[in-house]
């Protein structure tokens, strides 16, 4: 088993057209995969001083940052989508050819920072918006 490197892992969106292309977001700097499940309490009387637990249903979050690299297609994409409603779009997570994850998603919190002499950044955030069509970090096809 290897170890895996962020730079080959990166984020796509989609055109809206069919069938879909997917656009790379330039000047990506990193971004979190990350699944939210909902706790249930199944504790009862017949459980003493326990207190067990299940989990529900969960939500997946995607948080996005990099530098702003001008013109850019897949930011200029997910800029455009920010500010429509619904605020949805196709979205891929690829490792090379590979796609991981693929599914619609809301984007929100999209901001851009201006700071004096240091780069231009942008983050947003990406949270499943649908049942995903491919949610597989183990694929390899």
């Amino acid at each position: 088993m290897a170890t895996e490197f962020g730079n080959t892992w990166r984020i796509k969106i989609g055109d809206g057209e069919a069938p879909e292309e997917f656009e790379l977001i330039g000047g990506e700097g990193s971004f979190e995969w990350n699944r939210q499940s909902k706790e249930i309490d199944t504790a009862s009387k017949d459980d003493g001083s326990y207190a067990p637990v299940g989990f529900g249903r969960q939500t997946i979050t995607i948080p996005v940052n990099g530098k702003l690299r001008l013109p850019d297609a897949g930011l200029e994409r997910v800029d455009a989508v920010a500010k429509t409603h619904p605020h949805e779009v196709m979205a891929q997570i690829t490792k090379g050819a590979i796609v991981k994850y693929q599914g619609l998603v809301a984007i929100g919190n999209f901001s851009t920072a201006f700071p004096d002499d240091e780069a231009c950044t942008f983050r947003f955030d990406m949270k499943a918006a649908a049942v995903p069509i491919i949610d597989d970090l183990g694929a390899t096809t």
